[in-house]
């Protein structure tokens, strides 16, 4: 969608099609020496006169398409605020799917990390009275640390993965789920095991690792699950976010059409006036044409940066940047107006 405009000093210009040309223009025109054939300026090699057939279609151009623009910038902001709009919603909504997979994962690791606590306390104490020859009160105790140890480090364990896991669910974000499972099994093993070290020796580290372990599994396979099922509730909303961003990319490039025709004999206006350095009026006329092209250069690079971009408030900040050039390109091509009408009665009047 990106136009190929070109901004650069040494553009080959073109002649352009100008209709319904005003009177007085073409009176000049006859005067110079200028020829025009079926509508389109080519005024002689003076280059007063070059550049006054130069002006006299920026100026007509931009009467065309004044309006245009101004509707074109605008809309451009109204379409960059409704994103922001947007992604301050979904921020919330991720911020409480982050909150609710938290207390889920806690809730369901310390339940399902009792259970696996109580599994592992059987397997560990029947290990240790076959070889290590443990009685039945040690047993007994390994078995509550066990549990203990599978509840605390299931819910620990599980109320970080919980939480994460639903963060990543609901920014849409690249999965790393195998990358992830494994910290949360280390820090359920880790944490299961010493709790249930403290309080039930032997049996109760070897329980509770086991218990804390199977916990953060089944908090944050849970958490995550929970949270899918949300984003598939909000897909709609997701799409929407999508259209949007789509709709920005499509009026950018219907803004930056519009002062195509503009930035080509700005180009030429620009090269002529800067050969014509001496003169006061041609000065202001390169200034302003200068600065009028830097804005457009500067949004051309933003618009062929941010095609690119997937990640939603990375695309944002780039819209609103899009929103301020295409404010400031406007203000710059009705200075330039100004300016060439300036110097437009400068150039009739010598």
């Amino acid at each position: 969608m990106l136009l190929s405009l070109t901004t650069s000093n040494n553009i080959n210009t073109e002649l352009f099609q100008v209709k319904d040309v005003p009177r007085h223009h073409v009176d000049f025109c006859e005067r110079k020496n200028t020829k025009m054939s079926s509508g389109i300026f080519s005024c002689s090699t003076d280059p007063k006169d070059d550049l006054e057939s130069r002006l006299i279609n920026f100026i007509h151009l931009y009467s065309q398409r004044r309006d245009d623009l101004q509707k074109a910038s605008e809309g451009l902001s109204l379409t960059a605020a409704q994103l922001q709009d947007k992604h301050k919603d979904s921020s919330g909504v991720q911020v409480l799917c982050v909150i609710t997979g938290g207390f889920l994962g806690a809730g369901f690791g310390g339940v399902t990390g009792g259970v696996g606590g109580a599994f592992g306390a059987v397997a560990a104490s029947t290990w240790a009275r076959i070889f290590d020859h443990i009685n039945a009160a040690e047993t007994t105790v390994g078995f509550v640390g066990s549990v203990l140890g599978g509840v605390f480090g299931g819910a620990f364990s599980g109320a970080i993965g919980g939480a994460v896991s639903a963060g990543v669910k609901a920014s849409d974000s690249p999965d790393k789920g195998k990358v992830r499972n494994v910290v949360w099994l280390t820090i359920g093993l880790a944490t299961g095991g010493a709790i249930g070290g403290i309080f039930g020796g032997r049996v109760g580290a070897k329980g509770g690792a086991v218990g804390g372990a199977f916990g953060v599994l089944c908090a944050t396979g849970f958490a995550g699950g929970v949270v899918g099922i949300v984003n598939y509730l909000r897909s709609s909303n997701l799409e929407e976010e999508k259209s949007t961003k789509e709709q920005m990319l499509r009026k950018t490039a219907h803004f930056c059409e519009t002062f195509k025709l503009l930035v080509t004999e700005l180009n030429s206006i620009k090269t002529i006036s800067d050969k014509m350095a001496t003169s006061a009026g041609a000065q202001g006329v390169a200034e302003q044409s200068a600065k009028t092209l830097t804005s457009v250069k500067l949004m051309l690079k933003t618009l062929s940066d941010s095609l690119p971009i997937t990640d939603l408030p990375r695309f944002i900040s780039s819209a609103e940047e899009l929103a301020r050039h295409s404010k400031r390109i406007t203000e710059e091509l009705a200075q330039m107006n100004k300016e060439g009408e300036k110097m437009l009665v400068s150039l009739m009047t010598h």
